[in-house]
């Protein structure tokens, strides 16, 4: 009974309110009655007009704000975030618009002036030591030492023949014999395993892609050796 009574006379006082245009704590009441009974239409739409309302009182108040706080700033640094703000809520104000990049580039000046006076206090009270301390270069690593000790390690393996590999590789080479004659076991094992995927695959013409890959793959080592580009793996010239 209490909320109906309190309903009643809300009801009557927001009408009245609304006949006599007087908006201060209208909102509130309006909110009131929501709580109280919130599917009344009229109230609902009126609730919605009178926030509307609202925020574009706080919007313009925001806007004042913002306009006095930038004529009392002083340096670019104060103004810059006030105005950035005053652009989010009119982000149309060329004027504000031109203020904004006339500030950043202020603070840009401002920044580099500071950066070149810090410069040259360092260098007047002689803490440029960038020369000075920079460590000397390392010296070029030695490579020479290391081929030959590996050349002498080896050097009691027999090298391989050049016309042998390109025999191999011209009867053989989808199999990767001369591969494996060179001891690239890797490469011969790759080249034998494309040859057996393609022939077996071969019924359904897949087989045709990885039997001429494998193909052209042997002309390039067949080229390779022939002009001299290809050793053997511990990494010999062949004879």
């Amino acid at each position: 009974q209490a909320a109906r009574d309190e309903l009643a006379a809300l009801e009557i006082e927001i009408r009245d309110a609304v006949r006599n245009k007087q908006i201060d704590g209208l909102l509130a009441k309006a909110t009131r009655f929501l709580e109280l009974n919130p599917r009344h239409e009229t109230i609902l739409k009126l609730h919605e007009q009178l926030l509307q309302r609202q925020q574009k009182s706080d919007r313009r108040a925001r806007i004042q704000e913002l306009r006095a706080g930038i004529q009392t700033a002083t340096t670019a640094e104060e103004k810059l975030p006030l105005v950035e703000q005053y652009l989010e809520l009119q982000p149309d104000d060329e004027q504000a618009q031109q203020l904004a990049q006339n500030l950043r580039q202020q603070r840009n000046a401002d920044v580099d002036s500071w950066a070149t006076d810090f410069t040259v206090a360092v260098k007047e009270v002689g803490l440029d030591r960038t020369r000075e301390s920079a460590p000397p270069p390392l010296p070029a690593p030695q490579f020479e030492p290391l081929r030959r000790a590996r050349s002498d390690r080896h050097s009691h393996i027999p090298r391989k023949s050049k016309l042998a590999a390109i025999v191999l590789a011209f009867f053989f080479g989808t199999f990767g014999v001369h591969n494996f004659y060179l001891g690239e076991r890797t490469l011969g094992l790759w080249q034998l395993f494309l040859t057996c995927v393609g022939v077996l695959l071969l019924c359904i013409l897949i087989g045709l892609i990885p039997l001429l890959f494998v193909t052209v793959w042997v002309l390039v080592d067949i080229v390779n050796l022939a002009i001299g580009n290809k050793r053997d793996a511990l990494n010999r010239a062949l004879v």
